[in-house]
């Protein structure tokens, strides 16, 4: 008989962003490592499904989808905004919880965790007295679109502790509440050292146009910089002829994605770095970041990472030489093709990196954190057994 806690998720959907990609390698982690005495059960309730609920579902006991979805590939950009506003239009706000309440797990909660600011329209379904977890993975401009101040401020204040995925997340959150605050970010799975590196030419200040590749990940939004990205390779193609650039997350709707303009959009991918292939540099061009996990990957993958100075990556780029200021395009182009042109600062780059990735963001080194700030929630204490949900983020 499992003496661990029982542990439902909260979470705002199933699609291959930060948020659901992070929640299904802690589970798989839980499911394939935590010791057996000790394990207890996840139990997942999704608002929207999505591509990751099959490989989700395998590391849960159980996945509860509340509502359908679009399942086109650019569901994660779209979708959801339709179907938020075709579902808020045809029925009111007590009828969707009477049927959300319908379809939750029939195991009692020792524990609920709010996986994600989006997971928080879901904490009416929570049984009253459970105590109560929120995994924030958002910064200001994200954690608004999720949630009312008012609400913010309730759902931290309801919580017996707050877990944040980077320390520009925690202090964020240090600012709304007295709550106790514990870093547990994303994490990457291990890569094979044996795979293959980047093909780098003898002479990279004579590279052949086309020899370099520039990628960037996520949705192509104004908060991931899409538009400051178009910036970056128009200035950097007047430096290096030839050079391409590429996203991978869709095509964004602004006016600065035109079909014969510099970047190559390519759609979500389930694998997008099979997707995008050789990679000689990704960078992060958002405006706000907690952590990218794009980041995380291509440092355990050795390829060398730019971000600008937006969040989470900022501690561990900074130190690095490898961290710009996103309104300056120009020095942001300089230092994208400094490190095209030189092969041994790539590698250096790279590499160290890439030691920080393997030392603090393996899910082997994370998935224990989770689990046991998790397991230490669910247990009542002194400090704790007051914090009871008391109100819900309206």
């Amino acid at each position: 008989m499992m003496s661990g806690p029982t542990v439902w998720i909260l979470l705002r959907d199933l699609s291959r962003t930060g948020v659901p990609t992070a929640l299904e390698r802690y589970a798989r982690w839980h499911a394939e490592t935590a010791g057996r005495s000790e394990r207890g059960s996840l139990h997942v309730i999704a608002r929207f499904g999505g591509p990751l609920h099959h490989r989700l579902a395998e590391s849960v006991s159980s996945l509860t989808v509340l509502q359908a979805h679009d399942r086109s590939a650019r569901w994660a950009n779209a979708a959801v905004s339709r179907a938020d506003t075709h579902f808020r239009s045809k029925v009111g706000r007590t009828a969707q919880r009477r049927v959300w309440a319908a379809r939750r797990p029939r195991a009692t909660p020792d524990l609920a965790v709010v996986h994600g600011l989006g997971g928080a329209a879901l904490a009416d379904l929570v049984p009253s007295g459970v105590r109560l977890v929120t995994h924030v993975h958002e910064l200001d401009m994200a954690a608004a679109r999720a949630l009312r101040p008012d609400a913010l401020r309730s759902l931290l204040g309801s919580s017996t502790s707050v877990l944040a995925v980077s320390a520009a997340v925690e202090n964020f959150v240090k600012e709304l509440t007295p709550t106790p605050v514990e870093i547990v970010p994303g994490s990457v799975d291990s890569v094979d050292p044996n795979v293959p590196r980047v093909p780098w030419p003898e002479d990279p200040t004579r590279a052949p146009p086309g020899s370099a590749v520039v990628a960037a990940c996520g949705d192509p939004s104004f908060r991931k910089g899409a538009d400051r990205f178009v910036a970056l390779a128009h200035e950097v193609r007047r430096r290096r002829p030839g050079t391409r650039f590429v996203w991978v997350g869709g095509r964004p709707t602004g006016g600065f994605a035109e079909p014969t303009g510099p970047v190559e959009w390519l759609e979500p991918s389930p694998q997008p770095w099979t997707t995008l292939g050789d990679v000689s540099l990704l960078v992060v061009p958002s405006r706000e970041d907690p952590l990218p996990l794009a980041a995380l990957e291509a440092g355990a993958r050795s390829i060398p990472v730019i971000a600008t100075d937006c969040g989470g990556l900022t501690p561990l780029l900074g130190p690095l030489d490898a961290v710009v200021d996103g309104r300056d395009i120009e020095a942001f182009a300089d230092r994208v093709a400094d490190v095209l042109t030189s092969r041994d600062r790539a590698a250096r780059l790279a590499a160290d990196f890439g030691r920080i990735v393997t030392r603090d963001y393996s899910t082997d080194v994370v998935g224990p954190r989770w689990w046991s700030a998790l397991h230490r929630a669910a247990r009542p204490t002194a400090t704790n057994a007051h914090r009871r949900i008391r109100s819900r983020p309206r």
